[in-house]
């Protein structure tokens, strides 16, 4: 990769413009660069020029204004392209192996009416434990352990947490399977 810097230097005629220079020359100038204000700094861009099989880079001096915009985009760039080697990218048409032999990825992707099925189930859910709550103390947790699938299993431990029997628990299931068949009953599907 050759490297060319492009520096604004006074011409004999008395007007400025961009001349290629050296590498020890170009690092003067960003030494003195250093020691100017912030007014009077001078500021450089990086171009690459790619041409056939080569790879040119181009420091060139420029204005503030524009090396502010060339910064911005440079700074999202190498983030982007930072971020980028985090993720692999496959085409929705690429085969994977599930469980019953191959599948293309696509159908693991959510339409837009199951989606829309999750927010709602899950706006039912939610509204389901606000009743359950005002209703027995003990109704969300006893959700819980069925939601788990430990509905056959949960009884000594909904009897140890509430000071129960276990016959209370399973008087506790009964009524709770009735209100959640009652409250479904009430829902819009």
């Amino acid at each position: 990769m050759k490297t060319t810097y492009l520096v604004n230097q006074e011409q004999p005629d008395g007007s400025v413009c961009l001349a290629v220079v050296s590498s020890r020359e170009w690092r003067t100038v960003v030494e003195r660069n250093k020691q100017l204000p912030l007014d009077q700094q001078r500021y450089f861009v990086i171009d690459y020029i790619t041409e056939s099989s080569e790879i040119d880079r181009m420091v060139i001096e420029t204005t503030a204004e524009d090396y502010r915009v060339w910064h911005k985009e440079h700074m999202a760039s190498e983030r982007n392209r930072r971020l980028g080697n985090a993720y692999q990218f496959v085409a929705l048409d690429a085969l994977r192996r599930g469980t019953d032999g191959f599948e293309y990825i696509q159908e693991d992707i959510l339409s837009d009416e199951q989606l829309e099925e999750i927010v709602c189930n899950q706006m039912i859910l939610e509204d389901l434990r606000l009743k359950l709550a005002e209703w027995r103390p003990w109704a969300n947790d006893l959700l819980d352990m069925y939601l788990l699938g430990n509905q056959r299993s949960c009884s000594s431990v909904i009897a140890e947490k509430y000071g129960v029997s276990d016959r209370v628990v399973r008087k506790y299931k009964r009524q709770l399977e009735d209100f959640i068949k009652n409250f479904l009953e009430g829902v819009p599907f």
